[in-house]
C-alpha cells in the first residue's frame, strides 16, 4: 500500500493513496473550467463534487470558505504552467449516482476514517481562471454516514467506493449509466478536481485499450482527479471512474520547479474502472 506525503494550507499530513498512482496530460491539455463550458457539459458536471477534509473548511454561516494553497504552491510549479494561482483544496473526486449516494475511487475511502475526515461539496468552482479562493453556499456541503461499498485491490483489480451521504442532495442530478461499456476509439469527458482543483472539465479523451476491470484513456488526469465521472462524450451517460495513471508533473530543466508532464496521444495509459464494477449496488442501497 502506497503512502503520500502532502502540505495543505501548512497542515503536514501522510494521505492514504492505496495503489493508485499520479497522473498526465496527452497531447493537447483539454482541461477548462466549468464557467466557460458548453451547456452539454455544465448539466454533466452538476454532478460532481470534491472530497474536501473538514479541517479546510472555514464556516462562516451560510457560506463557507474552502481553505488551501495555490496549485503554484502545493506543487511547487512553474510560474507559467496553467491554473497556477487557483486554490488546490481537494483530496478526492467523486459523483452523484442517487438522490443520496456519492461513487468515487476506492483508494479514496478505504474505512469509516478515512470517510468521516472529510465532507463532500459540490459546487467547488472558480468564476474567472485567476481567481485564488473559493466560497461555496454551506448547503452545498454533505456528510459521509456509511460506506455502502467499496473495492481496492491495486491498478489492476476493482477501484470503486459508493458513500451514502448523511441526507439528500438537493440541486444536482445524478449521473445517468450507461448500459454497455465504450469502445476503443470513442470520446471520453472527465469531470473531477485535477491535482485538488476547482472542477475541471476534459473533453479531448477516448479510449485507447480495453482491460479486464475497464479500460485506458489519453485523458488529461491528474493526482486528485481519482473519483471523477467519466462519460461518453456524445451520449453523456456514465461509463466509469478514473483510478490511476502515469506522472502528472516533472521537473524543468535547469529551474527548481515543476511543469505538466506531456506524453502522445496514442499512449493513453489513465487507467477507468468500469460503471460495471458497481452499478449492481447503487439501486440495493435505496
Amino acid at each position: 500500500m502506497k503512502m503520500k506525503f502532502l502540505s495543505l494550507a501548512g497542515v503536514m499530513m501522510w494521505i492514504n493513496t492505496g495503489e493508485a498512482r499520479p497522473y498526465v496530460v496527452y497531447g493537447e491539455d483539454h482541461r477548462h473550467d466549468t464557467i466557460v463550458a458548453s451547456s452539454f457539459h455544465q448539466e454533466l458536471a452538476q454532478s460532481g463534487a470534491a472530497m474536501i477534509l473538514k479541517n479546510q473548511m472555514m464556516s462562516k454561516g451560510k457560506t463557507t470558505e474552502l481553505n488551501g494553497p495555490s496549485l503554484g504552491k502545493r506543487f511547487n510549479l512553474c510560474h507559467n504552467e496553467r491554473f497556477f494561482f487557483q486554490p488546490s483544496v481537494a483530496y478526492c473526486s467523486g459523483f452523484l449516482v442517487a438522490p443520496d449516494l456519492i461513487a468515487t475511487a476506492g483508494h479514496c475511502v478505504q474505512n469509516m476514517v478515512d470517510c468521516k475526515k472529510a465532507s463532500w461539496v459540490f459546487n467547488y468552482k472558480v468564476n474567472h481562471e485567476n481567481d485564488s479562493s473559493v466560497t461555496v453556499l454551506t448547503e452545498e456541503i454533505y456528510n459521509c454516514a456509511s460506506i455502502v461499498k467499496q473495492e481496492n485491490g491495486g491498478p489492476s483489480q476493482n477501484d470503486y467506493a459508493l458513500i451514502k451521504l448523511d441526507r439528500k442532495v438537493q440541486g444536482h442530478t445524478p449521473v445517468k449509466i450507461a448500459r454497455t461499456e465504450p469502445e476503443v476509439g470513442e470520446p471520453l469527458i472527465m469531470i473531477g478536481h485535477p491535482s485538488g482543483l476547482p472542477q475541471k472539465i476534459d473533453d479531448g479523451g477516448s479510449v485507447i485499450q480495453k482491460i479486464a476491470t475497464g479500460f485506458r484513456a489519453n485523458l488529461d488526469a491528474f493526482q486528485i482527479n481519482s473519483g471523477s465521472a467519466i462519460f461518453h462524450g456524445q451520449t453523456g451517460e456514465l461509463v466509469g471512474i478514473l483510478v490511476n495513471g502515469a506522472q502528472d508533473y516533472r521537473k524543468r530543466v535547469k529551474e527548481e520547479c515543476d511543469e505538466v508532464n506531456v506524453m502522445q496521444d496514442q499512449v493513453g495509459s489513465e487507467g477507468v474502472s468500469s460503471f460495471k464494477q458497481f452499478a449492481q449496488y447503487i439501486t440495493s442501497s435505496q
